[in-house]
């Protein structure tokens, strides 16, 4: 009974010692997945990041042709603008060039009627 007890007490040793190390092992195994794991969520931030700076270089390049785009047209409108300015003031110039004595004459003739 004594070695029945012994032999009972060993196996539940062994059986202890098997539990101890499987949990070891599985505490091995959860903090390499832990590792694993904030690996990947590392390797996922930097690359949201890369796809933002992508998408944000992208979106500022459209914005800058875009902003070149309206500038030319601008430019391009004021020139127009500025040509006809200078065609009236020059045709302007011309009639008062052309007439302004005889408009001086019909204002001091009104004015001394």
């Amino acid at each position: 009974m004594e070695r029945d007890m012994m032999e009972h007490a060993q196996e539940m040793e062994q059986t202890i010692n098997a539990l101890l190390a499987m949990d070891v092992a599985a505490q091995e195994k959860l903090h390499e997945n832990q590792q694993r794991r904030q690996k990947m969520a590392d390797e996922v931030a930097v690359l949201r990041e890369d796809i933002q700076k992508r998408y944000a270089d992208e979106a500022n390049a459209r914005i800058e042709k875009i902003r070149q785009d309206y500038q030319s047209e601008y430019d391009a409108q004021m020139e127009k603008l500025r040509a006809s300015y200078e065609a009236a003031l020059g045709s302007l110039s011309q009639s008062y060039e052309k007439s302004r004595g005889e408009w001086v004459d019909t204002i001091v003739q009104r004015c001394l009627r």
